[in-house]
């Protein structure tokens, strides 16, 4: 099986992490545990069945430190203007969408200078079908996010929206995860961690038989290149680390991009130099010598 067929926004990439919780509590029995492992989960803006040309409008790098028990989230901003393998010019959240996601881990392999293991991708109607099976999640809101989702979402019966922690369902969980009418695209990706973070080290725990029909039920809510063994023992690790929290970086990082114009649109045109070195730095690599920026 090639990597197109095997078997977002995150507001979609929360959900990634949902199934693997769901995934590795079934999987305790593959080996895993030492090192740094990067993978990319994707968010596509499609409603549906998962099919492949969406534009990849969540990217996010989550870095697997099983040494220093973290957890790094990286977020790639979707407008960042980047050189595709053909020699042009476009937007990040382009390339899966005229290309497909193994073009898209390889232009991210080449942004970053990292090797990435494999990707996850989930689109819009995958989020709610995950967040629900799960149980829905707890999440501490704002007044202001509280009024938003009242006004986008409604309520359900037994759990109102108000400032604090609140439980919402998959519904809620994606228009929270895709707001930035709030803020920004900065915030969006804040919503985003936030939610990853309470579906990895909530309250809520699934036992082995449940993770098990999950997997069974789910298993068309999500694409990835990882084979059953690479994504059971990925899963497994993110499980070893319920407890370390997340640590969260952005490309572009502060300082180092400027706004530009690409075909009439508005693209974020970044040092990547600089931040490449920043974010070897934040995962505590060093840089090789000739990556350096001068």
């Amino acid at each position: 099986m090639n990597r197109r067929k095997k078997a977002a926004l995150i507001a979609l990439i929360a959900a990634a992490v949902a199934l693997a919780l769901a995934a590795g509590a079934a999987a305790w029995w593959f080996f895993g545990g030492s090192g740094m492992t990067h993978y990319l989960l994707m968010g596509t803006d499609q409603w549906g069945p998962l099919a492949e040309g969406g534009r990849s409008d969540v990217m996010i790098l989550c870095t697997l430190d099983m040494d220093a028990r973290r957890v790094a989230l990286t977020s790639l901003a979707r407008d960042l203007q980047v050189t595709l393998p053909s020699g042009g010019e476009n937007r990040l959240n382009t390339v899966a969408h005229f290309g497909d996601e193994a073009e898209l881990v390889q232009v991210v392999e080449g942004l970053l200078g990292l090797p990435i293991e494999g990707y996850v991708s989930v689109n819009f109607s995958s989020v709610v079908e995950i967040v629900d099976a799960l149980g829905g999640v707890t999440v501490e809101l704002t007044a202001q996010e509280a009024s938003y989702l009242k006004r986008v979402e409604g309520e359900y019966d037994g759990h109102p929206l108000h400032e604090g922690a609140c439980d919402l369902n998959g519904a809620q969980a994606l228009a929270y995860m895709r707001c930035r009418q709030l803020d920004s695209d900065f915030g969006r990706t804040d919503r985003q961690a936030k939610v990853m973070d309470a579906l990895l080290n909530g309250e809520k725990r699934i036992g082995l038989g449940e993770a098990t029909r999950l997997m069974g039920a789910l298993s068309g809510s999500y694409r990835t290149d990882l084979s059953a063994a690479e994504l059971a023992s990925a899963a497994r690790n993110v499980l070893r680390l319920r407890g370390a929290g997340f640590e969260k970086f952005t490309i572009p990082a502060q300082g180092t991009y400027r706004y530009g114009e690409l075909r009439g649109g508005s693209v974020l045109v970044a040092n990547m130099d600089k931040n490449r070195e920043q974010l070897w730095a934040f995962l505590g690599l060093e840089l090789p010598e000739a990556s350096q920026t001068e």
